[in-house]
């Protein structure tokens, strides 16, 4: 699985061509979110399920025992199951290609947190790590344009015959960054990085102008 895509390129006023970059983080760490709701992975044969330690919530967990055992009857069957039994708002379901997860807010876990139905049925239930399973993850580093000249010699006696010119992309030092979840995020931060990296680059070329006109006055 490959990806990258040039965001946005801008030359400054020194010349020199910039851009952003975006690619897959196929390296992603699992995400933690001390807040989320908990979650459990359940292997292809729906015959286990381990609760993913994605949280601290330290509430009794949930007996999972029938819902394995009911796992053919559908998914909606087992949101019911999983809302009479443990009081849950909204549970999820998501495939990952090689297994199940199920998240959901049981009772216990909104008491202990101290959210409400309302809260958990206006949010986004647990995107960052929809996104890790799903491989929506992504990095971006900025560049910049780099034109090179190399000599073109005779290979008989050494004598120069011309120059070829090349170019290629280097990586700014220090700007990039890793592990951000969705595109969607990634693209806005990644474009913003290279906004701020852009004004920054436009202020310092202005003050050079400034304290040379200064230094020439």
């Amino acid at each position: 699985m490959t990806y990258e895509e040039i965001l946005a390129q801008a030359r400054g006023a020194n010349g020199i061509e910039y851009r952003v970059r975006m690619f897959y983080d196929i390296d992603a760490q699992e995400p933690y979110d001390d807040g989320s709701v908990p979650l459990w992975r359940i292997d292809p044969s729906h015959e286990h399920a381990d609760k993913v330690a994605i949280s601290s919530y330290t509430a009794s967990d949930v007996d999972l025992t029938e819902m394995l055992e009911r796992w053919g009857e559908g998914q909606e069957v087992l949101r019911q199951l999983m809302k009479d039994t443990y009081g849950a708002t909204r549970v999820e379901f998501w495939y990952s290609g090689t297994e199940w997860y199920m998240a959901m807010d049981t009772a216990d876990w909104r008491q202990e947190m101290g959210v409400s139905p309302e809260q958990i049925r206006s949010e986004q239930l647990m995107a960052d790590f929809k996104a890790w399973v799903h491989g929506d993850v992504y990095g971006y580093v900025l560049e910049r344009r780099v034109i090179t000249y190399t000599t073109v010699v005779e290979e008989s006696d050494g004598a120069i015959i011309g120059t070829e010119r090349g170019e290629r992309w280097e990586d700014v030092d220090g700007q990039q960054d890793m592990g951000l979840y969705g595109h969607a995020v990634a693209q806005a931060e990644a474009r913003a990085a290279f906004e701020e990296f852009m004004a920054g680059l436009r202020e310092s070329e202005k003050q050079m102008r400034f304290e040379r006109v200064v230094t020439e006055s």
